[in-house]
């Protein structure tokens, strides 16, 4: 089944990130290698059990942040800022969502 796409409300994404252009990430990699190691403690936060993969603005240098992650209360103590494991804010938004598993095939 290909992706379709829903309306959310405000969430915050807590996991790994990785500042780079998106055409430079591995995204099976990152997800294995990066994410994975923490995702029994990020599992049991989880509002409902999806993984997200979320693009941010750059911060002046022209370069996003992506977070690869689980979606947690709004204001989850254990929610930090987009360095090492930790959270960010995500606003009202339209995702696209993936059934079937791990997108090993985005690059």
């Amino acid at each position: 089944m290909g992706p379709k796409f829903v309306n959310r409300e405000a969430f915050t994404v807590m996991g790994v990130p990785v500042h780079s252009m998106p055409d430079q990430v591995d995204f099976g990699a990152f997800w294995e290698n990066e994410y994975m190691p923490h995702d029994e403690a990020i599992r049991p936060l989880s509002v409902d059990g999806a993984y997200y993969g979320v693009w941010f603005p750059h911060h002046g240098d022209g370069i996003p942040d992506y977070v690869a992650g689980m979606a947690v209360p709004v204001g989850c103590p254990r929610a930090r800022g987009r360095d090492g494991e930790g959270g960010a804010g995500v606003p009202v938004c339209r995702v696209r969502v993936y059934d079937g598993g791990h997108r090993r095939d985005l690059r």
